[in-house]
């Protein structure tokens, strides 16, 4: 598969090699969009794993070899597969109950770091609130200055970040 560096493929010879039964599913160029219509937000996972009758949501990440992840996945990119699982849950597709997180080295792609994240249905409503915040917004202004909270390092590049600044 294209970008990937065949890591589904050794996954799949892995798994099998251990007596599981595996298989994938929109991955590649059969990746699907799922569309949350009532919500309006959508997601695109890079694909789902089944072993053994269970369905696991996929979501690879490259990352930079001088990176280290302390043996923790970023918050941003659990929080991006508790939305996914989510979703998935809400338009009734699959209904996954826990994803593969994986860190591929952008310079090894044999160089994988996988991390199994179980669904939260606590941490999945919160950000059903966020997103049902965000869609009923009249203007950005409406919202928490989440940039700002965070302490200011995601507004640097920000195109409202004097407006946003002066008005809070």
């Amino acid at each position: 598969l294209a970008g990937t560096g065949g890591v589904f493929e050794r996954m799949q010879a892995g798994l099998q090699q251990q007596g599981h039964d595996v298989w994938f599913s929109a991955t590649g160029k059969n990746q699907m969009t799922l569309i949350d219509e009532p919500l309006r937000c959508s997601v695109t996972p890079d694909g789902f794993l089944h072993v053994d009758g269970e369905t696991i949501y996929l979501e690879i990440k490259s990352i930079d070899p001088r990176v280290n992840l302390n043996g923790k996945p970023r918050a941003k990119h659990v929080a991006q597969v508790q939305w996914g699982m989510e979703i998935a849950h809400r338009i009734g597709h699959s209904r996954p109950q826990r994803a593969f997180l994986l860190y591929m080295n952008a310079s090894d792609f044999a160089d994988i770091t996988v991390f199994d994240i179980e669904r939260d249905p606590i941490a999945a409503r919160e950000l059903l609130r966020r997103a049902q915040r965000i869609q009923s917004a009249r203007s950005a202004f409406d919202l928490e200055p989440e940039g700002l909270l965070a302490g200011g390092a995601e507004c640097v590049n920000c195109h409202l970040k004097d407006k946003c600044k002066a008005e809070r």
